[in-house]
Order: C-alpha cells, then sequence, then structure tokens
C-alpha cells in the first residue's frame, strides 16, 4: 500500500512539475523567439524521458 501511495505521490508532483516547466519554456520561447525553439524542445524531450525512466525503474 505505502509503495502504491508514493508512486502516487511521485506521478503527482511529476505532473505539477512538469506543467511548471512547459509553462517557463513557453515563456522563454516567447522572450528569445523561434531560433531557440528547437532547443527547448529537446529540453523537453530529456526532461519528459528522465521522468519516464524515473516513472519505469519505481515500479517493481
Amino acid at each position: 500500500m505505502e509503495m502504491g501511495l508514493n508512486i502516487l505521490i511521485v506521478m503527482i508532483m511529476g505532473t505539477y512539475l512538469g506543467q511548471k516547466m512547459m509553462t517557463v519554456l513557453m515563456f522563454v520561447e516567447e522572450e528569445v523567439g523561434s531560433p531557440h525553439i528547437f532547443q527547448t524542445q529537446q529540453v523537453r524531450i530529456s526532461i519528459l524521458g528522465c521522468y519516464l525512466k524515473m516513472m519505469s525503474n519505481s515500479n517493481p
């Protein structure tokens, strides 16, 4: 039961932090302009990859 609760907390935190990061990146894109969009796309993909890796590692 506790393991399931931990996973739930991690998922909620991950979702919240992911949303925050997306908001920040979108703001940066608007401020800086289009040349950096490709870079931020890569950053998003790597963040998503790390998050998914963490999730798969936490599952027994």
